[in-house]
């Protein structure tokens, strides 16, 4: 999966840490990404390439021995756009995060999204959402808070179910409704709601989303998915009672049962989603058999941080 980048290692400990002339810059703008792409591999901006420029950065995490930061909004506006017009002009561009699923590195991908992730929510906290004063980044953990009101604010991470519906011999496959992702093939999944389990928010979501009932939950293993600030948890069930579905066409625009020969494959296998679909391919329906890495009985806890 994409966060799979051995030998390299993430360490996303929160520090306060000087750049050195090798580590990466990360532009962020909504959901977009600066960066240059030469045939398969995307180049991320670095230090060095800031000339003797005296800026200010932040540091937000590193991969082995090089770290990555985010330009400052200490720094004066005007400068840090003349900043990046000067990166534009030397072939870079702001480029949707989906590009980094189809790029080399890998561990340069999976770095980048994960900067996206940090630095976009550093760029939609920067006012208290209760006050509407400006908020101030702790020197302490990776959290901003308002000086005022008090508010706290921590890293956005909202929890998603994954699930695999097995029935005999055969596994759900859908599509999504929305155009942008309705040309690959995908498993029924949601967000989790506050209040509810990881097990709850499965067996609703697959009511919701085909008029399901199922059973005999098995969790698979999670994920970390920058792409929709997630983590996500994938999980194999068993259909109880019909395997007549009708699917929700606000969230599907097909579904079909499909048998381990009819998985598709992608070389890649960055997604949970497409791993859980070669589990079933390579294994059938003994996905349901195995060993889970908590109680299939017990609540799972959401994580928030």
């Amino acid at each position: 999966m994409i966060q799979d980048i051995a030998p390299y290692k993430l360490d996303n400990a929160f520090r306060i840490q000087e750049p050195e002339k090798d580590d990466y810059l990360v532009f962020v703008s909504g959901r977009m990404i600066l960066l240059k792409k030469e045939e398969d591999k995307i180049v991320l901006p670095q230090i060095k390439d800031l000339g003797e420029e005296n800026i200010k950065t932040d540091y937000l995490f590193s991969v082995s021995e090089r770290a990555f930061f985010m330009l400052s909004e200490e720094n004066e506006e005007n400068r840090i756009d003349g900043i990046i017009k000067k990166f534009m002009e030397d072939g870079y561009s702001y480029q949707p995060m989906a590009a980094l699923r189809s790029c080399n590195p890998r561990w340069i991908c999976y770095a980048a999204a994960t900067a996206c992730h940090i630095a976009s929510w550093y760029q939609s906290n920067r006012f208290c959402g209760s006050c509407g004063r400006p908020m101030k980044k702790s020197t302490e953990e990776r959290m901003v808070y308002c000086e005022h009101c008090h508010q706290t604010v921590y890293p956005k991470i909202s929890p998603v179910a994954i699930v695999g519906i097995v029935s005999r011999d055969k596994i759900l496959l859908t599509r999504y409704a929305d155009k942008s992702h309705s040309a690959r093939y995908a498993l029924v999944a949601g967000f989790m709601e506050v209040g509810e389990t990881a097990e709850e928010a499965v067996k609703r979501e697959v009511m919701e989303e085909t008029g399901l009932k199922v059973k005999n939950l098995h969790y698979y293993k999670s994920q970390p998915w920058a792409f929709s600030d997630s983590l996500l948890f994938g999980f194999f069930c068993e259909v109880e009672g019909s395997e007549n579905f009708h699917f929700d066409d606000n969230e599907l625009s097909y579904a079909k049962w499909a048998l381990p020969e009819e998985m598709p494959q992608e070389p890649e296998q960055l997604s949970l989603t497409y791993e859980m679909m070669d589990q079933f391919r390579l294994k059938g329906r003994a996905v349901l058999g195995e060993q889970s890495h908590i109680s299939s009985s017990a609540p799972l806890r959401q994580h928030y941080r």
